[in-house]
């Protein structure tokens, strides 16, 4: 059983230890969706059908930045500012941005 309040937490560590890793499996989904997608991106030979791989990057990019949202948005919830956890996380959240620029002022231009 998962304990319901953070106080519940606090009592038993192995129960946060059971909630974190069941919070770590809850995002294999979305993880492995970023990377099929990203990698699907730069797979040889897609690089010049930019139909397709641009589409795909930007979809990798959102999942990932998505992801980094998620667990920010879950420590932060739970008032726990761990630079461990946050400095990865924000990393996550923040890195897909200039390059979602990018790809979308390069897809507008391609789709008027």
């Amino acid at each position: 059983m998962i304990p319901d309040r953070p106080d519940d937490f606090r009592a038993d560590p192995g129960a946060r230890r059971c909630a974190i890793d069941y919070w770590n499996h809850s995002f294999v989904p979305l993880d492995l969706a970023a990377a099929v997608t990203g990698l699907a991106a730069v797979r040889p030979g897609r690089r010049t059908a930019t139909g397709y791989s641009h589409p795909l990057m930007l979809i990798s990019l959102v999942l990932t930045g998505t992801a980094g949202l998620q667990a920010v948005a879950f420590w932060a919830l739970r008032g726990d500012f761990a630079l461990e956890w946050w400095a990865p996380n924000l990393f996550l959240l923040l890195f897909p941005l200039p390059a979602i620029t990018v790809l979308v002022r390069r897809l507008a231009r391609v789709r008027p």
